[in-house]
């Protein structure tokens, strides 16, 4: 097996190439975003696009843009190539891409030298491919395992892995190389909208991995460093890092509660993608009514199979499109809410205030010591939730305002927490996964140095045997 990274990021445009007896399969497709201006721009994979090679396959693990935001880019290039992905994430992943072909096309008239990721004839050409190219798993499918007639004498397997709704590991299992397991984003603990999966069942892995040859893992390790708060000693892995979620969502609640009854207002800047779903329904759990307001609201139609009925019996509120949709948002900035709540926390894109409608509603909240301003996610380097977070309270910091084309300089003076909800396994799981999997090789990626590091460690204690790689950087890896 030849492995090919395909991005100098750590955690950037997620796109790997495998060459395995004879065929080359891709897995994931991403973008990943850089500072332009006031502007985010998309940029595809660093290592291009794999011109002039031969794809028989595509598969991608999951819908997060930093793992789907090429895709139909891919598809352009490659005709050749059969794509599979899970149903759920072709339906959000839509949605995901729509977004980030409009924030490309509103910055292409005003950088007309940027070049474009994809086209909008590209997004409906990947939506028109047929049965004949695109292979659609269904929830009820999985665990899947089966052969394709393109690939005589192989097995392919398909099995949720928690991190996201329809996310999957994949499993390869070629007629004369190493089985290969590529993970994916996991998370072996549960979510409210998916469950966690540290491995599959057994007889699953008997069947998949049914060769003489032990197989090669690859896998993420984005919170390689990373403990959970609270995570308790005496209980197994998946069951403590599951309790203390639990004792990270009492928390949060109970300073949502305490923001409520000081007369004050709560703002969660979120990823639209998963985790605002996940924050709404904890909400909803302790008898909140959250309002949710950008992409947010597709997605949690998609990701709550009960979402329609939620919102008839008024548990939660969908900020409308339009007009009307922005009364409603001037009513909040207010401070007065037109449902007639007394007390509504706002969820809303982006996490990171850098963009998005969650600035705008930033801007009118964190002038104020009742309120709170509450994050939930990654909080990535450089962003402007970084720096409020390090900000000394009552010293300003500037947002830009899309509504009024301008920056504008706001003091902080709110309340600032930040809550570790991550959808991605912590070290203590990362570790173990490779433990129960005992691989001859592991190809550690989608991870920073310090992760990278601490994950090899860990793993090189457990004394398997395993040899460890850096998928990092333009690399390949070739294991025989």
């Amino acid at each position: 097996m030849i492995y090919r990274s395909n991005d100098t990021g750590g955690i950037g445009a997620s796109c790997t190439l495998l060459s395995i007896d004879g065929k080359n399969i891709l897995i994931d497709a991403g973008i990943s975003f850089e500072k332009l201006g006031r502007s985010n721009v998309a940029r595809g994979p660093s290592g291009g696009y794999f011109e002039g090679v031969h794809i028989d396959l595509i598969i991608i693990t999951h819908s997060h843009t930093d793992h789907i935001g090429s895709l139909p880019r891919f598809i352009r290039e490659h005709p050749e190539a059969l794509v599979i992905i899970t149903r759920q994430a072709y339906d959000t992943g839509l949605i995901m891409l729509w977004d980030a072909f409009n924030i490309s096309n509103k910055l292409s008239d005003e950088h007309p030298e940027i070049d474009a990721v994809f086209s909008e004839l590209d997004i409906q050409n990947f939506v028109s491919l047929g049965d004949d190219r695109l292979i659609l798993l269904g929830q009820a499918e999985l665990p899947a395992i089966f052969e394709d007639k393109a690939f005589p004498g192989w097995l392919f397997g398909f099995h949720p892995i928690g991190h996201d709704l329809g996310a999957i590991s994949i499993f390869i299992n070629p007629p004369n190389d190493h089985p290969v397991i590529i993970t994916g984003d996991a998370s072996a603990h549960d979510q409210e909208i998916v469950k966690g999966t540290l491995v599959p069942s057994d007889e699953f892995l008997r069947e998949i991995l049914a060769s003489q040859k032990t197989p090669i893992l690859i896998t993420e390790a984005t919170n390689g460093t990373r403990v959970p708060d609270m995570m308790p000693l005496d209980m197994d892995i998946v069951t403590a890092i599951n309790h203390s979620r639990k004792l990270t969502k009492l928390e949060l609640i109970k300073t949502i509660i305490d923001v409520r009854d000081r007369g004050g207002r709560v703002l969660l800047p979120t990823f639209a993608k998963g985790r605002s779903s996940n924050v709404a329904l904890i909400l909803m759990e302790a008898g909140l009514v959250p309002h949710l307001d950008g992409m947010a609201r597709k997605l949690f139609l998609l990701e709550v199979p009960n979402a329609k009925e939620l919102i008839a019996q008024g548990k939660i509120v969908l900020i409308e499109e339009g007009r009307l949709g922005f009364e409603h948002r001037k009513s909040l900035w207010a401070g007065t809410d037109p449902c007639g709540h007394e007390f509504s926390p706002i969820i809303v894109p982006s996490a990171n205030l850098d963009g998005g409608w969650s600035t705008e509603y930033a801007r009118h909240f964190i002038d104020n010591d009742k309120n709170a301003l509450i994050f939930t996610g990654h909080v990535f380097n450089d962003s402007t939730t970084e720096k409020i977070i390090h900000l000394e309270k009552g010293h300003t910091i500037k947002l830009y305002s899309f509504v009024d084309n301008r920056d504008v300089v706001v003091n902080v003076k709110c309340e600032v927490r930040h809550f570790d909800l991550s959808a991605h396994d912590y070290h203590p799981a990362l570790v173990e996964r490779v433990r129960l999997l005992r691989p001859a090789h592991t190809i550690i990626q989608h991870c920073d140095e310090p992760s990278f590091i601490a994950v090899a460690k860990a793993i090189r204690h457990l004394r398997t045997g395993t040899h460890i790689h850096r998928g990092f950087g333009l690399k390949h890896i070739e294991i025989n």
